[in-house]
């Protein structure tokens, strides 16, 4: 590990090694982890590096940690390692020739140069008690591996798993809890991994190869608390085959009870099953997205729980995600073809726990929000007891609405949009104007930066709905941009703007 070492790495070791005495869970272990690596920052021992994923160590610290490595044990004399705990290797030349004869190792990291070269075979036979093993950019497992009775964590990322006894041989990991495959060539998932009922971590990201996951291999993890699969296998089904192999369906994860963080693509039109949810509500952190078009599956806000749907108008009426949607941070919207107001028909609750909104490309949709639907229908204790919409959207953005008349049609009630800091309106043509002038006033309270371009319909940002009297509204913008509104006459015909407000 170096400058930008990945802090989902160090979790890995971390469980492997069970550096945290008493933690049982992945979470709670990641928990201490951050703990103790504020800890380290703190004493300046650790660096930031970009964003809270990764992390870095000072030059001269690791200088010092790797002087003290050469000093203690030459890597050039195994006779004199028998006593070494942790080993890391980017060579096999540095290998002994037969096996490793290190009864104390617990730690064995080899990231290959040369993947092609081979390993030896019996290199792990005399190490039983190894904790931890990382065998990056691999093409073979040896098969001493499967001798590895107390091995907790397993990593063969960036490795050609094309051998047929992989399976036989990782089935003998009874107590593996970590099993690591990240970016690895891997057409089928083996099905002896069901075998591995210890497993609380499985990471089969960017295995863009991988087409089968047979059915009754994941259902079977009972005691998995973590699954990533981002930029792998996303063919999820009921009854389908794939390449003469049938393949999982969704409705497997339902029963893996103690799973709390997923990262998983699915496409909602291949799946049979009609259900009002495929995830629990209770999932802590996920990132699940609906079809090809998103790439990007890390937030720019440090969210802990995105969703990203393209939806048509089938698979808009019949959203098998209702119930993480209402737990969602992070919402990415596009296609919504048959919706016309985002919340009466996602979500009549009004996204209460939702902070980042992104709407893209939809064709039908002409309100964000439309307190006028079905309003002669509804009686007025009714509309009192109504949840405020957005109470803690920050960001709001939308791009391509076409059809879109106003963002709010009707009255916005009290305490909808209190936190919103930044509105981004983008080629949305029907646009007259963004909001009123009274729903500036009482909800837009945090309102810091206002973006629009490419509204060739718009005429003004604020429309005076107020019949007299002065208007003293957004007493927070501090940034204002503006650009090709070709119909734009003010920012509102009648009212006092930024006294003593400065803009960017």
């Amino acid at each position: 590990m170096g400058h930008n070492a990945a802090i989902q790495d160090l979790l890995k070791y971390t469980i492997g090694l069970d550096l945290f005495p008493g933690v049982k869970s992945v979470e709670e272990a990641r928990a201490a982890l951050l703990n103790l690596m504020t800890k380290l920052r703190y004493f300046s021992l650790l660096l930031d590096s970009g964003g809270n994923m990764h992390f870095g160590m000072h030059d001269i610290l690791m200088i010092f940690a790797k002087s003290i490595a050469f000093r203690e044990v030459g890597l050039n004399n195994w006779e004199e390692m028998k006593s070494i705990k942790w080993v890391h290797l980017s060579n096999t030349s540095e290998l002994p020739i037969d096996q490793l004869n290190c009864q104390h190792l617990t730690f064995f990291h080899l990231s290959k140069e040369d993947p092609s070269k081979p390993i030896p075979p019996n290199l792990f036979a005399g190490i039983g008690g190894l904790r931890v093993l990382g065998l990056t950019k691999t093409w073979s497992m040896p098969q001493s591996i499967s001798l590895l009775d107390d091995l907790h964590t397993l990593r063969l990322d960036q490795s050609v798993l094309r051998d047929a006894k992989m399976g036989a041989i990782i089935s003998k990991l009874k107590n593996l809890q970590v099993l690591s495959l990240v970016g690895c060539d891997l057409e089928e998932l083996p099905e002896e991994i069901r075998e591995l009922t210890k497993l609380k971590l499985l990471d089969l990201s960017d295995c863009t190869k991988l087409r089968v996951i047979p059915p009754n291999v994941l259902s079977r993890l009972s005691r998995l608390e973590e699954l990533y699969m981002r930029n792998s296998f996303d063919q999820w089904a009921e009854g389908v085959k794939e390449r003469g192999n049938e393949i999982a369906n969704l409705s497997e994860l339902k029963q893996l009870k103690n799973l709390n963080v997923i990262e998983v693509r699915i496409n909602i039109c291949n799946i049979q099953m009609k259900e009002e949810d495929l995830f629990s509500e209770n999932l802590a952190r996920y990132k699940i997205f609906e079809g090809n078009v998103w790439h990007f599956w890390d937030s720019s806000y440090g969210s802990s729980k995105i969703l990203k749907l393209k939806l048509d108008e089938e698979t808009s009426s019949e959203l098998p995600v209702k119930k993480v949607l209402k737990k969602t941070e992070e919402l990415h919207l596009q296609g919504l073809s048959g919706v016309n107001n985002a919340v009466n028909e996602l979500d009549e609750e009004g996204f209460q726990e939702l902070k980042y909104l992104f709407i893209q490309d939809a064709q039908n949709v002409q309100h964000i929000i439309n307190s006028m639907k079905d309003a002669q229908n509804v009686d007025q204790d009714s509309i009192n007891s109504m949840k405020p919409a957005f109470p803690v959207l920050e960001v709001l953005v939308l791009r391509n609405l076409e059809p879109m008349e106003k963002i709010c049609h009707g009255l916005v009630k009290e305490l909808s949009f209190r936190k919103l800091r930044m509105i981004t309106v983008e080629s949305c043509n029907q646009l007259k104007n963004l909001f009123s002038s009274s729903t500036a006033k009482r909800n837009f309270l945090q309102l810091q930066e206002i973006r629009v371009t490419k509204c060739s319909n718009l005429e003004e940002i604020v429309d005076d709905d107020e019949q007299g009297g002065e208007i003293d509204i957004l007493k927070e913008l501090c940034s204002l941009r503006l650009e090709d509104l070709p119909k734009l006459i003010a920012f509102c015909k009648r009212m006092t703007l930024f006294q003593g407000q400065v803009f960017d």
